[in-house]
């Protein structure tokens, strides 16, 4: 059966299904539907039974097995895993660790900007005010939000004697109200080493990470 399996591969190349390491196995990369369509018609025409692991969830088709069907077992049991999850201790423990850490971030930046100015300091306002009249957008407005406050917590931080690129490693997490991506970050970098008062610092600080 492995020598019909390997070459039902080899001559059908089907895109959901892959043969190695002496295991069928779903291709990386491809949907399910393939997978369950490719794996239904290879149990079709080997007539026998197969499976595979999609995700760590089994597949086994028969002759004659639906791939609708076996794609419908797929969510489901995939969403029969996830609530069985979040039902659990473990789920509620780290949903507690999380309310923890985020109440502890909003403390810490409560502290930074208890002493920092309004707006940072910027070199050039004129050309922080065109990037924001540029990104009126979520995603762009929202990466320039977490920039205006990191300045801020960076700007109360070195008030208080730290370098920049201290404040900058201690701030950035606490700084992210926004829930922002690394791209985002990179953004925010990006402008503040542009327009703000200590930007050249922040740039190189950057380049180190």
């Amino acid at each position: 059966m492995t020598i019909r399996k390997k070459a039902y591969i080899k001559r059908v190349k089907p895109k959901g299904l892959t043969y190695y390491d002496g295991k069928l196995r779903g291709a990386i990369g491809v949907l399910v539907h393939q997978t369950c369509a490719d794996l239904t018609d290879m149990a079709n025409v080997l007539g026998t039974e197969l499976t595979i692991d999609f995700n760590q969830i089994e597949l086994r088709a028969c002759p004659g097995t639906d791939g609708a069907l076996l794609v419908k077992y797929y969510f489901q049991e995939m969403q029969r895993r996830s609530d069985e999850y979040h039902a659990s201790p473990e789920y509620a423990e780290r949903q507690r660790q999380a309310e923890v850490a985020e109440a502890n971030r909003m403390a810490a930046l409560a502290d930074m900007l208890a002493t920092a100015s309004e707006e940072p300091t910027w070199s050039d306002p004129d050309g922080w005010q065109a990037t924001l009249d540029n990104n009126a957008d979520g995603y762009g407005r929202a990466a320039l939000n977490y920039a205006s406050t990191w300045a801020r917590c960076m700007e109360s931080l070195v008030g208080q004697g730290m370098s920049v690129a201290d404040a900058a490693k201690k701030s950035q997490h606490v700084a992210d109200s926004e829930g922002i991506t690394g791209f985002q970050q990179g953004c925010a970098v990006s402008i503040l080493s542009q327009v703000w008062v200590h930007g050249d610092e922040l740039r190189k600080w950057s380049l180190d990470q």
